[in-house]
């Protein structure tokens, strides 16, 4: 019974020692796979719901500032500390934009088969870094009677990290959160050693409890994504979820600045998020900015859709309007305030014109509702620029001016009364 029992351990041993080189040896098979979990999941699928689908979080740089190197081994701590923020905001059901890797949109962007803006704008990212690894002292103990007794050792790591929320409108940072944890490790251990006669026999057993330091890392990570939602979600009810967190496995104070009134995504919300027409007026500010030429596609791009192009065109008068709006308003004279507020509501009306080409070619969807959004602006505020220059006092009689000082007929625009109504 021996010698079998001594065959059959011995076979995988033998199995791997003689196996034929032309065949697969059997593969140790140990735990199943199994999904992440930590102590602070509850908790974030708690905020679920709290935050509307319209927001939208991504995840910016969480650097290795540790500069600590594990020899050949590599870095002491994970480079994918991004990535597990990105999974605590998923798990917390919140609407994420994937801005850890953009090579993607930019290449295809660069290839002219994309419009990159047609990308989700972000509302809140999270930035930080991993930045202390410190190796505390330890501690050792032993005990030997007649060669007989236990040990006991133990050390620790201390890591710490910084994470912060921002708003990525204006940049304005919304919450800030800096954690720390201790990573232990203890071995406890017995050694025999006794004569038998002249002959000598010993024996040691032991024992060794090592925190996992990446999953540590993890579970600090979760906790501070939460904490800083914590930030953006109203006090009353996200004490709810911060309640479900055990005082054991994280006590943070949390620092909330004054709390905002939310413009949308919910009463929940605690910071004002800025609003599609916030968006789309900023973004006409910045096309009216931009120099107005005419660049020629490259032979290779594909032909754009009609409604692109319609819509396109019809954002570009907008906020031409936009701007022949605002000089009308702090233009000197009536008669100059009259005439940009005439050109600007001639090209609102042919804004208005393009978005509803646009809208019949096929312009729907975010893109549409942008394009909607800027030329109603534009209407706006070429009226209320209209009204404005109706109200000022009559100027001053003064000399004709020459063709040098440009009329809106020279400007290819036909008269129109500042009166007049943009919307058929």
């Amino acid at each position: 019974m021996m010698a079998l029992a001594m065959a059959t351990g011995c076979a995988p041993l033998s199995q791997h020692i003689f196996a034929d080189p032309g065949r697969d040896v059997d593969v140790p098979q140990g735990p199943p796979v199994s999904e992440v979990v930590t102590v602070f999941d509850s908790a974030l699928e708690c905020v679920n719901g709290m935050i509307g689908p319209e927001v939208a979080f991504a995840v910016g740089n969480i650097q290795d500032s540790t500069g600590r190197v594990d020899g050949n081994a590599g870095t002491m701590v994970t480079q994918g500390a991004g990535d597990m923020i990105q999974s605590a905001l998923f798990r917390a059901g919140l609407t994420v934009i994937n801005r850890r890797d953009a090579n993607i949109a930019v290449t295809e962007a660069n290839w002219g088969i994309r419009d990159i803006r047609r990308q989700t704008p972000v509302d809140f990212y999270i930035s930080g870094s991993i930045n202390s690894l410190d190796f505390i002292p330890g501690g050792a103990a032993s005990v030997t009677v007649a060669g007989v007794g236990p040990r006991a050792r133990q050390n620790r790591v201390l890591v710490g990290l910084d994470l912060a929320i921002s708003d990525a409108f204006s940049g304005r940072l919304i919450g800030n959160v800096s954690l720390q944890k201790q990573i232990f490790t203890r071995e406890f251990g017995i050694s025999v050693g006794r004569f038998f006669d002249d002959v000598l026999v010993t024996g040691d057993a032991g024992y060794v409890e090592r925190e996992a330091l990446h999953f540590s890392l993890r579970q600090m990570l979760n906790l501070g994504t939460l904490l800083l939602l914590g930030h953006v979600i109203r006090e009353e009810p996200f004490q709810t979820c911060r309640e479900q967190i055990e005082p054991f496995t994280g006590g943070v104070r949390l620092n909330r600045q004054p709390a905002q009134t939310a413009r949308r995504a919910g009463p929940a919300l605690a910071v004002e998020v800025p609003s599609v027409a916030a968006r789309a007026e900023a973004e006409a500010e910045v096309a009216a900015a931009a120099p107005q030429t005419a660049a020629t596609p490259p032979a290779t791009a594909p032909t754009r859709p009609e409604y692109e192009v319609l819509g396109e065109e019809a954002r570009r008068l907008a906020a031409r309007a936009i701007t022949a709006a605002r000089d009308s308003e702090s233009a000197e004279t009536r008669n100059e305030a009259a005439r940009l507020a005439a050109q600007s509501l001639q090209l609102a009306n042919a804004a208005l014109q393009r978005l509803q080409q646009a809208a019949r070619a096929g312009l729907d969807g975010d893109e549409g509702d942008v394009a909607a959004v800027v030329v109603q602006q534009s209407i706006t505020r070429s009226r209320a620029a209209g009204a404005a220059a109706a109200d000022r006092p009559t100027d001053v009689p003064r000399p004709q001016e020459d063709s040098n000082n440009g009329t809106a007929a020279e400007d290819g625009l036909p008269d129109v009364s500042p009166g007049d109504s943009a919307l058929p």
